[in-house]
Order: structure tokens, then sequence, then C-alpha cells
């Protein structure tokens, strides 16, 4: 392990644990692929490490597409021991399930704190079921941290919560560390921790790898193009062509292999490595062909979620027409982009796009 590798793995401060409780224990996950299909919502925008279509000089983040824009994998913690976790802490869980629906952080804070003080003062406190329901309440603080946007709460909170995943038999290298790990990764990127950041997505894809070396299910080759996705889209944000035209590649080729060709998830990919092609400068074409592939599949969705995304999608396909000296078919595509974008409300874009079309306009 790299000297970066091991001060990954000290900031996380965790231990490689095994033990034979983990067989009955370890904690069970959503397919990645019905996750997509439950169109479950992940508010991870604020802390991803580009927005997911990039524009240079916009920092307003388009709202977040199904599970599929912030590459990361849903966990259901206790669908098969429902019953072992005490009813006080289920009814908090719930009173902060709905204050959040109600966009009340502060009283679904109250709650999960509520339950942890329960879980940590009880008798039973080092009782397996309790140690589980700590991992479950400091997950879903973590989660509530990052949509607040709450950066260094969040990373500490991740980190106690894969501690108490630990200590209940996980394996280090199951999908629920992968999934904490590529969170944090996401975390130190927007804290420009550059050397943990790069090494937790390296981590991330190695050990999804593994994991579909292992066992080659759908839900670990999703896994590991999730980890892929990620791992480019830092890339991506940084400026980091190669790297990031490989990764998004593979991860391409991966959810061709799990999703179908016009899935979202496909669509995504193909404008991000239109994206990725563009800032090369290099295979203008290829990256054009990428950009209207997103496009077709994009605006085949039906979801209102995608309106604000397709603005985005259109001016990307715009700046790489006008980079080829397409100048007709940039404007027009520019001029659809900023229809959508009067749609969606996206003033910074709607100025952007403006901006763009008067200098191509005085160009020519």
């Amino acid at each position: 392990m790299t000297k970066v590798m091991m001060a990954f793995a000290a900031r996380l401060k965790v231990q490689h644990v095994r033990a034979s409780y983990y067989c009955r224990s370890v904690l069970l996950f959503r397919s990645p692929a019905l996750v997509y299909k439950l169109r479950i919502l992940h508010r991870l925008c604020s802390v991803s490490p580009p927005p997911v279509l990039c524009i240079p000089g916009l920092s307003r983040r388009p709202r977040p597409l199904p599970y599929i824009l912030g590459g990361i994998l849903g966990v259901l913690w206790y669908r098969d021991r429902e019953d072992t976790v005490p009813p006080y802490i289920k009814s908090q869980l719930l009173k902060a399930q709905r204050s959040l629906r109600d966009g009340d952080y502060t009283a679904a804070n109250e709650a999960y704190h509520r339950a942890l003080r329960r879980l940590a003062t009880s008798q039973f406190a080092e009782a397996q079921p309790y140690i589980e329901a700590r991992a479950v309440v400091l997950d879903k603080l973590a989660n509530m941290y990052l949509e607040q946007g709450l950066l260094a709460e969040a990373e500490t909170t991740f980190r106690e919560a894969m501690k108490f995943m630990l200590r209940a038999g996980m394996d280090q290298e199951s999908e629920a560390m992968v999934e904490m790990s590529l969170k944090l990764s996401k975390i130190y990127t927007n804290q420009n921790n550059h050397e943990l950041a790069e090494a937790g997505f390296s981590w991330c894809v190695a050990t999804a790898e593994k994991l579909c070396s292992t066992s080659k299910t759908e839900n670990n080759l999703a896994l590991w193009g999730m980890c892929l996705h990620s791992k480019g889209q830092y890339h991506l944000s940084r400026g980091q062509w190669s790297p990031a035209i490989r990764c998004l590649i593979e991860a391409l080729q991966i959810s061709l292999e799990v999703f179908t060709a016009s899935h979202l998830q496909v669509g995504v990919l193909h404008n991000d490595l239109a994206t990725a092609l563009d800032g090369g400068g290099q295979l203008l074409s290829d990256a054009e062909s990428h950009a209207r592939t997103s496009l077709e599949i994009l605006s085949q969705s039906r979801s209102r979620d995608t309106e604000e995304y397709l603005a985005r999608v259109y001016y990307n396909l715009g700046m790489i027409l006008s980079h080829q000296g397409k100048v007709v078919q940039a404007k027009e595509s520019l001029e659809k982009a900023l229809e959508k974008a009067e749609i969606s409300k996206d003033r910074p874009l709607q100025r952007h796009i403006v901006n763009i079309l008067d200098q191509i306009n005085r160009d020519t």
C-alpha cells in the first residue's frame, strides 16, 4: 500500500475486521439497478466533484436526477432484521424522516441525536442490534449533513458510522465500505484535499473491481461502474482529460452491460465522455457523437428533473460544434440550450449562453 493509500486508510480510522459473525450480520443492499428503477433520490450534488454537465465559470449546480447522477450506491440497512431495531429508535427515525420531508433539518437533527443518546446509554449498548442501529442512525445523520453542505460534520459522522459497521462484523472491502469511501472522497474533493480524494477514488475503483473478479454479479458490476464514473468526474473537474476519458469509457462499457442503451445513466455517461473528449481537444467528431447520443437519450425521458440537464447538454453540444468550426449548428444548439435554461430558470446558464452567442455573433 502506498503512502497515500495508507494516509487515506488512517484518515478513515478503519481497521481490517473479519469476524465469524459477518455471514449473518453483513448489511444488505439494494441492487443498484433496482435503485435506479425505484428512482431513489440522492441529494449529493452539493458535494459532487463537478456538476455532472461541466460548464466552466458556472457555480450553480443543477438539481440531481435520480441516483444515476450522483453515482452513489443506495443502502437498505435493515430489510432482513427490522424487528431487531429498538421501537424507540424506529420512532425517532420516522420522526426524522417526516421532518426531512418538511425541510425541517433542526427537528430531524434532534431526532437523530435522541436516538443516538438512547443507544449509547442503554444497558444493551454493546449488544449487536444496538451497534448496528448506531451505524444506521449515524449514516442517516451523515447524509443529512451532506444535504445541508456541512462537509466537516458529514466527514466525521461517516467515519463514526464506518467504525460501528466494522464492530458489527462488516468486511472492510464490502459494498458498504466502498459506498461510504466514495462519499468521503467527494467530500475531500470539495475540501481541496486532493491527495486523500484521489487515493479514495482509486481505492473504491480497485475494491469494486476486486469484488467483480470474485463475483461478477449485476450489483458488483453496477458498483464498479459507479466508482469509475465518480473517478472520471473527479478528473474531469480538475481538467485531467486523459484519465477522465479512460475512466468514463470503462464506466460506459459497464453501464451498457448492466442497463439498456437508452437508460438515463448511459445518457449521462455519454455526455460526460463528450465533455472530456472536447476538453482534451482531440477526437471532436467522437465528442459530438457522444453528445448527440446523450441528447437523444435524455430527450426521451419524461422526468421533469431532466429539463435543466437538457439545457446543459445542448450547451455542451453547442460548444463542441463551435470548436469544430460548425458555427451555424453551434448557434442552433446554444439557442435551444437558452430556451431550456429559461424554462428551468437557470439564470447563470442563461447569462453564460447569451455571452457566448454575443461572442459568436461578433466573430462572424
